[in-house]
């Protein structure tokens, strides 16, 4: 039987073996998300403002962006590729649990909160000093383990796949005509309860480990989507 060549077996352990670790210090780590669509006029200039979060100093440090794809501009053109059911809901849930006081797009929140500064030009992301628990996440091959410094019970683990470098041309609805680039743009996202060193298989990494991919880790309280604490980076 012919053997492998030394380099190959390297390359082969290596991507079976590998780890990542994301984990967190004693200051909170903000979520950024954007609720976007490509059917909406107003929506490019907004991703593109978040794509230029990438050369933050303090990205996945102090905050984690996220583009949330609604889908009820779906119906008006353009279907949104992105675009899921789910991501609406959960719009809709902020403001039923009073975080944001209106569904539209595109819809920025930050520390909890709509970011309507955005709007009026000044789109400065400025860093927080509030006290948060540790949390650290441990990625191997498609098993994620996530340890969170609390004893509370009511607890849940968010976890979005996030794609980067994604570049679509739309050929109907109000960006007609246009070639439309994404960052950050959430692909899939799951919710589990919280336990202490529980596996929990991430079978939608479809992309694989690359720099054009990443996950967001969060901690929430049962039924609520305040964050607690959050982790995250490339992939």
């Amino acid at each position: 039987m012919r053997s492998l060549p030394l380099i190959l077996v390297l390359f082969i352990s290596f991507n079976c073996f590998s780890k990542t670790i994301f984990e967190s210090g004693t200051q909170k780590t903000q979520l950024l998300q954007l609720f976007t669509s490509e059917g909406c006029s107003s929506c490019p200039l907004a991703d593109k403002w978040l794509s230029t979060q990438k050369s933050n100093p303090e990205l996945f440090k102090s905050f984690i962006p996220m583009a949330f794809h609604v889908d009820y501009w779906d119906r008006l053109g353009w279907k949104d590729t992105y675009s899921q059911s789910k991501f609406t809901d959960r719009q809709r849930l902020l403001k039923s649990q009073g975080l944001i006081k209106s569904v539209y797009t595109p819809g920025i929140i930050f520390e909890d909160k709509e970011f309507r500064q955005w709007f009026k030009g000044n789109g400065t992301i400025t860093t927080t000093n509030q006290a948060a628990k540790k949390l650290m996440a441990t990625i191997e091959n498609d098993v994620l383990i996530v340890n969170y410094d609390s004893d509370q019970t009511d607890l849940v683990v968010n976890i979005a796949y996030l794609k980067m470098n994604e570049v679509v041309d739309i050929n109907r609805g109000e960006n007609s005509g246009k070639q439309l680039k994404h960052d950050f743009v959430v692909l899939e996202m799951m919710q589990v309860r919280y336990k202490k060193n529980t596996p929990i298989i991430l079978d939608f990494l479809t992309e694989g480990k690359n720099k054009d991919t990443a996950l967001s880790i969060w901690i929430t309280k049962d039924n609520r989507l305040e964050n607690l604490q959050a982790v995250g980076g490339y992939l």
